[in-house]
């Protein structure tokens, strides 16, 4: 017994061995001196891994109370090693513990000998080697306050686990978060060493040096190596062991069986995540055809479609064929890698910058680890294509597949657009009902394998500024896809995207004052160089939260519902999409600016003129909440100062100074470019749907014809000129008018606008300051209300036999003879896109043509007033 002490004492000297009854120097400790050469070595290399700040920017708080154990889904001590190191060197929290992981070469050398000798002494003594588990000292650093490292699938592990009754990792983390108050959190992390979308078929790489999810060391290397910031780490949502073990639906289970449950959520969780990075598996056009064409309900429409045209089925399943050619998308990372270096030059050099709302993409990706998401953003111009891909790869998100027009497929646009993604639609499906069959079951693919489908809610792009009524052909495809069961869930993704200045201005002007749209062609894109040598300001784009069809479907049974009513309710999901999108609407100067510009009552304005109705807008949005653009809101003066210049620098605008020059008398005024009035009309319609509620209350409380009013006197004008307009202006058919006008009300008694009653309750007087800026606010829809009288003079002289292209050139036409004459005042109120709504308007109502003539009297009557009090 001495001897044995004598040589335990002896090993304690030269070694500095501690030895009470076990010897506690594992491989699995990895410590921050690992010797000068090899510390140095594996800086530099893993300098060359990014790390996004914004994922681990939580960890260093969840540390403080808690223990942090890193989770991967494949063991590898590289992986181990590089959290350790760099993690460390970024000062975050770092596994210093990984369980299953003996690391030996990166030990400095005098551990090494530790390490040895303490297993040969326990060997001596003990006849067996060592246990980290067993002797505790896993259990004893972590809640010592070292975080770990775990790997979630490994073949040796497994058999340890299953067929020897090894200790399984996970199941003693349980088992210490039973016995400790301290939380427990997994952290799940991957590397991504490529954005290459996996493939059905595993390729000769693959093979030899293993596949890119769990790569072979010299492919590993060879990614790191290839160039900087190639290869990324992924942090996922920490998960809470004491919130896991708190659940109901494991109280029954006993600890082995939370660890396997565990065990797989963990790497479910690894596997979603990986797919919001590059994508679901992707398919050969071969394998996309074949399982599309032999779908078993687009199989049995072809026979019937060939029976009742007497076409042999050869030949339908030849033009089935063709229609997928004519649609399918062919993604590919190389068009991918090519998009996003040519747009991060095209965007500096035209674009002072991209302002994301990053806590709303956070939520994006969160919700794309469950369902497909359905990314629905407004449409102002070509660019929104390019802008949600561009914002989606930059922060490590596959891009989605794109619903695109047909008229953008031409050579090369239509292969370059493939290759990113883009899908084709036809504007029509009528008269190809094999078309519209192999359309839908082409969607039905997409969202049964799990891609990210995008589409524009408004079908085209908006001319006017604003919102368009929202086109619900492929929302009903992809929402019945959901019904039939294709997928379990979906979550539709509203998204805002604007600018302080469009770059297809110019055509939009041209179109709303009746011009032919230019159809899109090679000779466009050589025209599209023009826009490179100018500036555009800053692009804007805002998450809206996303919406689980589930959840909007729930408690209803629409799978039974007769196709009006299935009709309908698609409709209201898609208006619930757009008051999405315009709760998300950023306010620029630029908007405000136009605004004040336009509903000035005459067109020179002077500065202090200006100023109020700047100053006027902007406390209202304010007091609405809505979302300012950075500048607006860091610099009030600056920015509206660079708006105003800006307008003058690009002739919307000019300043005139009246009376004697450079004396006390000469007054400068701003005087509005009357046609350029239709480019500042767009501008003030981009903020134009916050201010609708309050336009409707100041009309109603104007029209009220009195200095006194109750609530209830605005209920009906609100309400008529809600649903008049619900074509230009969506609302929320959830929310009671009245709470809107209360609201609107209380505003305008907190800026002195009305004051109540002193003695009779929801009563209120209006104040000469009032009664002058509540038609600041009523002059916001003037436009609309001319463009609809021009529409109704039309129809009062209508048979009724013109087409619809015939219609709009005779209102157009009717609309210029009207500014000329004095009948209507606001150039922008000659709108080829007001007399197209102003025509549905008024057919909801029941006008049409001259025969609805009580109709059109009536509602001559309804227009004249309105225009009239808001002069």
């Amino acid at each position: 017994m001495k001897n044995k002490l004598s040589i335990k004492n002896l090993f304690n000297k030269i070694y500095g061995f501690t030895f009470d009854g076990t010897l506690e120097h594992y491989g699995c400790y990895l410590p921050e001196k690992k010797g000068f050469f090899s510390n140095f070595i594996l800086n530099q290399f893993f300098k060359r891994i990014t790390i996004d700040e914004k994922q681990v920017e939580n960890l260093n708080e969840l540390s403080k109370d808690g223990i942090i154990v890193f989770a991967s889904k494949y063991k590898s001590n590289f992986n181990y090693i590089f959290m350790n190191t760099r993690f460390r060197n970024e000062k975050l929290p770092f596994p210093e513990i990984g369980m299953e992981h003996k690391i030996f070469l990166f030990q400095p050398f005098r551990r090494k000998l530790k390490i040895v000798f303490s297993k040969l002494l326990y060997l001596i003594f003990k006849f067996k080697l060592p246990n980290p588990y067993k002797s505790n000292y896993i259990n004893n650093e972590l809640l010592s306050g070292k975080n770990g490292f775990i790997s979630l699938i490994c073949k040796d592990s497994f058999y340890g686990r299953y067929v020897k009754t090894e200790i399984d990792p996970i199941q003693n983390l349980i088992e210490l978060q039973q016995r400790t108050e301290k939380t427990i959190y997994i952290v799940p992390k991957m590397m991504v060493y490529s954005l290459n979308p996996r493939r059905s078929k595993p390729s000769i790489i693959d093979v030899l040096f293993g596949r890119q999810e769990n790569p072979g060391a010299i492919r590993r290397f060879a990614g790191i190596l290839k160039s900087k910031k190639n290869v990324f780490v992924e942090i996922a949502k920490p998960f809470s062991i004491k919130e896991y073990l708190a659940s109901d639906d494991v109280k029954l289970m006993d600890n082995n069986q939370l660890a396997v449950k565990l065990r797989t959520h963990l790497i479910k969780d690894i596997n979603k995540h990986r797919q919001i990075v590059i994508g679901p598996v992707l398919k050969t056009r071969d394998e996309l055809k074949q399982s599309i064409l032999t779908d078993e309900n687009l199989e049995k429409f072809m026979l019937e479609h060939g029976k009742e045209n007497n076409l042999p089925i050869k030949k339908v399943h030849k033009k089935a064929d063709g229609y997928i050619d004519e649609i399918a998308s062919n993604y590919s990372k190389k068009w991918i890698d090519a998009y996003y270096f040519v747009l991060t030059w095209m965007f500096k050099n035209i674009f002072d910058g991209i302002n994301i709302d990053y806590e709303g993409l956070k939520k994006l990706r969160e919700a794309s680890k469950d369902t497909p998401l359905l990314i629905m953003p407004c449409h102002k111009s070509h660019l929104d294509y390019l802008i949600i891909s561009y914002v989606m790869f930059a922060n490590n998100m596959a891009c989605p597949q794109i619903a695109a027009g047909k008229n953008l497929s031409f050579w090369p646009l239509g292969t370059i657009f493939r290759g990113g993604g883009a899908f084709f639609i036809r504007r029509t499906f009528k008269g190809v009902p094999l078309y519209a069959k192999v359309f839908k079951a082409y969607v039905e693919k997409l969202i049964y394998e799990g891609f990210n489908i995008e589409f524009f809610i408004e079908g085209g792009r908006s001319r006017s500024g604003k919102l368009l009524s929202p086109k619900i052909g492929l929302l009903s495809i992809v929402l019945e896809a959901f019904l039939e069961g294709k997928c379990e869930d979906l979550n539709i993704v509203p998204i805002f995207i604007g600018y302080d200045r469009v770059l297809e201005e110019g055509a939009y002007l041209n179109e709303i004052e009746g011009g032919k749209k230019e159809d899109e062609s090679v000779s466009q894109i050589f025209k599209a160089r023009k826009f490179l040598k100018k500036r555009y300001g800053k692009v804007y784009v805002k998450f809206s939260d996303p919406l689980k069809v589930s959840d909007l479907t729930k408690n209803l049974d629409v799978k039974n519902f007769s196709e009006d009513e299935k009709k309908e309710f698609f409709k209201d999901i898609g208006y619930t999409v757009i008051n999405a999108i315009n709760n998300e609407a950023v306010v620029t100067a630029f908007g405000i600016v136009a605004g004040a510009f336009l509903n000035s009552q005459r067109s020179s304005v002077t500065p202090e003129q200006l100023m109020f109705n700047v100053t006027t807008y902007y406390k209202y949005l304010k007091n609405y909440g809505v979302n300012f653009a950075d500048t607006l809101e860091n610099d009030f003066d600056g920015s509206i100062k660079q708006a105003i210049e800006t307008y003058e620098r690009r002739g919307f605008i000019s300043i005139a100074k009246e009376g004697p020059r450079d004396s006390e008398k000469e007054v400068v005024n701003y005087k509005i470019i009357e046609q350029k009035r239709p480019i500042l009309d767009y501008y003030k319609n981009n903020c134009l749907n916050h201010f609708i509620p309050g336009v409707y209350t100041a009309i109603g409380i104007i029209k009220n014809d009195s200095f006194s009013f109750k609530t209830s006197d605005l209920t009906e004008t609100y309400c008529f000129l809600q649903n008049f307009f619900i074509d230009e202006f969506s609302f929320d058919k959830t929310i009671d008018p009245n709470i809107l006008i209360r609201k609107s009300i209380k505003f305008y008694i907190d800026e002195g606008f009305i004051l109540p009653h002193e003695k009779e309750p929801d009563t209120y007087e209006i104040t000469a300051e009032g009664f002058r800026k509540l038609h600041l606010y009523a002059r916001f829809i003037k436009p609309y209300l001319e463009s609809y009288k021009i529409v109704l003079k039309y129809l009062n002289k209508s048979k009724g036999k013109d087409s619809s292209k015939n219609k709009l050139k005779k209102i157009h036409s009717s609309g210029n003879k009207m500014i000329k004459s004095g009948e209507i005042e606001r150039v922008e109120s000659v709108s080829r896109i007001n007399f197209r709504n102003g025509l549905t308007s008024f057919e909801r109502v029941g006008i049409l043509d001259r025969n609805s003539m009580d109709l059109i009297n009536e509602y001559k009557i309804i227009l004249n007033s309105y225009i009239k009090i808001i002069n």
